[in-house]
Order: structure tokens, then C-alpha cells, then sequence
């Protein structure tokens, strides 16, 4: 789990809050469920979207320190051009990770 998350910089952007923890806790599971919808839409679609919304994703989990979440991102986002199953595949990965982080922090 420590390779999949800097609980460190939850800890700080909360100042120890729990409550706030909490708070920024459903924020990015609100925003990254809605990111994580749009890139699965974007497999088959145009290039250019899947890349932007690999980089939406990306910083969303950066900005949470769902560092395993914002590897796979920025992976999809640098390989854009990559064919519909290349790109499935790695779906798959981000989904993967983004739903062990939804199981950590439930």
C-alpha cells in the first residue's frame, strides 16, 4: 500500500482534520469516479480526448497522493497514440488501482 499512496501528503493538507480528511477523501473519489468514466468512454473515441482526460486523472490522484492512480495516468497520457487495446488494457490497470484506493479509504 505505501507504493500506492502519499499518506503523508493527506496528512498535511488536512493538518491532521479528520473531518477535513474526510471531506477531501470524497471530493476525489466524486471527481476521479467522474474522470475515470470519461476516459473508459474515451477508448474508442479520439486520441486527443483519452489524452486529456488521462491528464485530468492524473492530476486528481496527484493532488490526492494516489501516487500508483497518477503512474498508470501519466502513462496513458504519454502513450495517447497507443491502439483501442493497448488502451483497454490499461484501463483496466488504472481502474484497478483507483478501486484498491477506494477500498483503502473506505
Amino acid at each position: 500500500m505505501e507504493n500506492e499512496f502519499d499518506l503523508e501528503q493527506l496528512e498535511e493538507m488536512t493538518d491532521g482534520d479528520p473531518e477535513l480528511k474526510k471531506e477531501i477523501i470524497e471530493a476525489f473519489f466524486e471527481c476521479g469516479d467522474e474522470c475515470l468514466t470519461d476516459l473508459e468512454q474515451s477508448i474508442t473515441g479520439e486520441n486527443l480526448a483519452w489524452k486529456e482526460k488521462a491528464h485530468a486523472l492524473k492530476g486528481i490522484a496527484l493532488n490526492f497522493g494516489a501516487t500508483r492512480v497518477a503512474e498508470l495516468s501519466a502513462s496513458a497520457e504519454e502513450a495517447w497514440e497507443i491502439s483501442i487495446e493497448e488502451k483497454g488494457k490499461l484501463f483496466i490497470e488504472i481502474q484497478t488501482a483507483y478501486n484498491s484506493a477506494r477500498a483503502y479509504f473506505s
